[in-house]
C-alpha cells in the first residue's frame, strides 16, 4: 500500500519528521496494524456504492485519522433505538442552514454515535464512513466533499440510516460511501439503495410530490416539511438531472465548520 507521508504530515496526521521508525510507527497506529504491511480490519469491505473497487489507501488512513478523532470525544455506548428516535429530527434542528450545525455532535453522542467532520484527502472519493470503535461507540465520518449543505446532510441521514438499518454492527467492517453531488446516488446494492430511501423519508416523510417548482413552491414546501430549501432544490436537481437549477441557494459548508472549530 502506498502510504502519501508528505500529506500526512502536511495534515499533521503524523509527526514531521525523517525518523523512519518514527514515521512508521505513526501510521501503523493511525492504520491500527502492527506492521506497514497488514490490512487494516477495519476497512475490509469495500465502498458500498461501488462494490467492484477496492479500498485505497487515502481512503484507509482517512477513515483511521477519523477513528483516531473519534476516540477523543465523549459518548455513550451505541443505543440503535436512540438513534432511531434522533436520526428524524436531525433535518428539523439544522433547517436554518449550516449556522445550526454545530448542534449535532451533541445530539448525536447521546445516541453512542461519534460525529467527526474530516476533509478527505486529495483524490480520495469519499463523502462519509460508518464505523465502530473499541468501547461500543458507532463513528460517522463526512468529508464535505461537495461543499453543499444539502449533500452534506443528506450523507449523515444516509449513515445513520446504515445503523439503524442493521448494514453495520460492532465488530462490522465499515462502510464507506461515495455518493453523488446532491447527496443522492442510484445504487445496485441494495443496503445502499434502503439506506437512500431512509435518509429520504427523514428528509421528507411521506414522498415529496415535484410540481412547478418556482422559488415560492420550493420556500412552502421546505417550510412545510420543516427542512432547509437547499434539501428541496438538491432534490429536484438529482430527480430532473438540472444540477445548477438554483445552484447559488445551496449554502457551503466548510468555512462555517471550520469556523466552528469541527473540521480539520
Amino acid at each position: 500500500m502506498g502510504v502519501p507521508l508528505s500529506q500526512l504530515k502536511s495534515r499533521g496526521w503524523i509527526p514531521d519528521t525523517d525518523d523512519l521508525d518514527v514515521t512508521e510507527a505513526a501510521v501503523c497506529e493511525l492504520l491500527e496494524v502492527k506492521t506497514p504491511t497488514d490490512a487494516p480490519a477495519f476497512a475490509v469491505a469495500a465502498r458500498r456504492s461501488n462494490s467492484q473497487e477496492q479500498i485505497t489507501s487515502k481512503q484507509m488512513l482517512w477513515l483511521g485519522r477519523v477513528r483516531r478523532m473519534a476516540e477523543h470525544q465523549d459518548a455513550e455506548s451505541f443505543d440503535v433505538e436512540a438513534l432511531r428516535s434522533v436520526a428524524p429530527q436531525l433535518p428539523r434542528e439544522v433547517r436554518h442552514g449550516p449556522e445550526s450545525l454545530p448542534k449535532l455532535p451533541g445530539m448525536l453522542a447521546g445516541c453512542g454515535v461519534r460525529l467527526v467532520f474530516l476533509e478527505g484527502m486529495p483524490g480520495g472519493k469519499l463523502d462519509g464512513a460508518v464505523s465502530f470503535i473499541e468501547g461500543g461507540s458507532a463513528v460517522i465520518g463526512l468529508t464535505a466533499r461537495w461543499d453543499r449543505f444539502d449533500s452534506l446532510l443528506y450523507t449523515l441521514l444516509h449513515e445513520c440510516a446504515h445503523l439503524t438499518l442493521g448494514h453495520i454492527q460492532e465488530g462490522s467492517a465499515a462502510i464507506l460511501d461515495e455518493l453523488a453531488a446532491d447527496g443522492v446516488q442510484e445504487h445496485t446494492n441494495s443496503d445502499e439503495a434502503e439506506a437512500d430511501d431512509q435518509a429520504s423519508e427523514w428528509l421528507f416523510p411521506g414522498g415529496l410530490e415535484l410540481q412547478a417548482f418556482g422559488e415560492a413552491w420550493i420556500e412552502d414546501t421546505a417550510e412545510c416539511h420543516s427542512v432547509h430549501p437547499s434539501c428541496v432544490i438538491g432534490r429536484i436537481q438529482h430527480d430532473y438531472e438540472a444540477h445548477a437549477l438554483l445552484r447559488s441557494r445551496i449554502p457551503k459548508v466548510r468555512d462555517k465548520l471550520r469556523a466552528a472549530g469541527l473540521m480539520s
